[in-house]
């Protein structure tokens, strides 16, 4: 099962409205944004990673750059290195709902539903118009129903008739949680 929104980027400006003035990016920086989020978007990741990484003084100071990073880490398949940038960004800028929501789509691949449930209600207290944590927290609550309808399940799976409203909600919910065709 997987979370139909998966990751956001960075280009919305919105998103990231409330990143203290002092963090703007300089000029020449910024066209190295520009061309690692390109680059990212390409499908070039490890192209991105190593200009983000190019610019450590800027990153440093910059929650887009560290973002952007942690977009190159996962699409790379670095997910605890992912996990570990997006940590820090929530501890870091916690009124940025992007870097809570990506977490979470990590915490939930992982099976950690619990801690992926945390990150998007974090994420929706910091922005309660986006949709991705929305989306995504409907399908954590989905798959940990899924969960305890499976516990219910091996509970009764003593009785002779198993109870009809249990098996249809984990029918239909399965269907609901299965990757599109």
């Amino acid at each position: 099962m997987a979370l139909v929104a998966l990751l956001v980027g960075p280009a919305s400006p919105k998103a990231w409205a409330g990143v203290p003035a002092a963090t703007a990016l300089p000029g020449v920086a910024s066209s190295a944004f520009d061309t690692a989020q390109r680059l990212l978007h390409r499908g070039s990741p490890a192209a991105a990673l190593s200009l983000a990484e190019s610019q450590p003084e800027v990153q440093a100071r910059e929650p887009r750059w560290r973002f952007l990073r942690g977009l190159a880490l996962t699409a790379l398949g670095q997910v605890e290195d992912a996990v570990a940038v997006y940590t820090r960004l929530t501890q870091d800028f916690p009124d940025i709902a992007e870097p809570h929501n990506n977490l979470a789509v990590l915490r939930a691949g992982q099976g950690r539903l619990d801690e992926a449930r945390d990150s998007l209600e974090r994420a929706l207290r910091a922005n309660p118009a986006q949709r991705e944590a929305h989306e995504n927290l409907g399908d954590v609550h989905l798959r940990l129903a899924i969960r305890h309808w499976e516990a219910a399940a091996a509970v009764s799976a003593g009785q002779s008739v198993p109870e009809a409203g249990l098996v249809r909600k984990l029918r239909l919910a399965r269907e609901l949680a299965a990757p599109p065709r």
